[in-house]
């Protein structure tokens, strides 16, 4: 996410760039406005593609099925343990799923220890949250109303997901001032283009 931001203030730099400087040099400031837009472009696909997608090693498919009256959000939390025995978590958001529906997707048993389903609501209450340590090739987990949830587990996948949501607000946001800098950039070459264009008008009379 640190290469997004670092990406953006080069957009902002050169953007500046190009607003400031001298309009005769525009030839020079076309073909830096259009690299800084190169490397804006590169960046978001970088950080879209292949930093938050994970590789899938030993897939576990996993079916949730959504039988209460409200719509909820589907978490996946798995624990894993590296080389130095140290528990990582990981938060994974499925989808929002809507009543009567179900969903299936994949987590990674590589090293890993267990995993939690969880269930949660328009009012960010905790409905659902199953502990599980079966890596079958296909579990199916039902939704129903009445569930007991443990409340430390309860509170500690809150803190998770928490954590997890703001991650993602910062790079959804991180994502579009890249996007916003880069329709700023090609605003700037199409000026500077105009300007040159005249230029070249004017040298022709």
């Amino acid at each position: 996410m640190d290469i997004l931001f670092s990406t953006a203030f080069f957009l902002l730099v050169v953007f500046l760039i190009t607003q400031f400087l001298d309009s005769k040099n525009s030839k020079t400031l076309i073909i830096l406005a259009s690299f800084a837009i190169l490397v804006g472009i590169i960046s978001i696909i970088y950080v879209s593609y292949f930093t938050t997608s994970t590789k899938i090693i030993n897939p576990v498919e996993i079916t949730v099925q959504n039988s209460t009256n409200q719509s909820l959000k589907i978490y996946a939390i798995t624990f894993d343990a590296d080389l130095t025995d140290t528990i990582n978590t990981t938060v994974l958001l499925e989808k929002e799923l809507a009543v009567a529906k179900k969903t299936t997707f994949l987590i990674d048993n590589k090293n890993l220890q267990k995993f939690w389903i969880v269930a949660k609501n328009e009012a960010n209450e905790i409905k659902f949250l199953k502990s599980s340590n079966k890596f079958l090739p296909n579990l199916i987990f039902k939704i129903t109303t009445d569930e007991n949830i443990d409340k430390a587990e309860a509170q500690t996948a809150r803190e998770l997901i928490f954590d997890r949501d703001i991650k993602m607000q910062v790079l959804r946001f991180a994502i579009w001032s890249n996007i916003l800098l880069i329709a700023l950039l090609l605003w700037s070459i199409f000026k500077l283009n105009k300007i040159r264009n005249k230029n070249k008008s004017t040298l022709s009379i």
